[in-house]
């Protein structure tokens, strides 16, 4: 894994080639915040462990399926999911740095060259 590469992306099985960018993900505790955090946090999606609104509103924007429920499973399943930013963010107050910004755009250059 590159140095700047902190976070890898989730990549679904049957990945059709869109990746979604998201900025960073926010609150998340120590423990918690590892190299596998965006696959594990969707991971926990589709299982039913957690609950996000960000997740089905993504599905919902990217497939055009306002008034039905959205198979959140086959949808996760064919995308890829990445952080721009490579730290998690304490909470929603937290305004990213510069340095941040400037780390995630060489991090995505690699992500796109290297990774899918």
């Amino acid at each position: 894994m590159d140095e700047a590469l902190t976070r890898e992306p989730w990549v679904g099985d049957a990945y059709s080639g869109l990746l979604i960018v998201a900025e960073s993900h926010y609150g998340i505790s120590p423990e918690d915040d590892t190299v596998d955090l965006p696959s594990n946090i969707i991971r926990k999606v589709l299982s039913g462990a957690i609950e996000t609104t960000f997740h089905s509103k993504v599905a919902r924007v990217v497939t055009g399926q306002f008034d039905v429920e959205v198979d959140l499973e086959a949808f996760w399943n064919s995308v890829a999911f990445w952080n721009f930013l490579q730290r998690s963010m304490s909470d929603a107050k937290e305004q990213p740095r510069r340095a941040d910004f400037e780390n995630g755009q060489g991090t995505f250059i690699e992500l796109i060259q290297n990774r899918l």
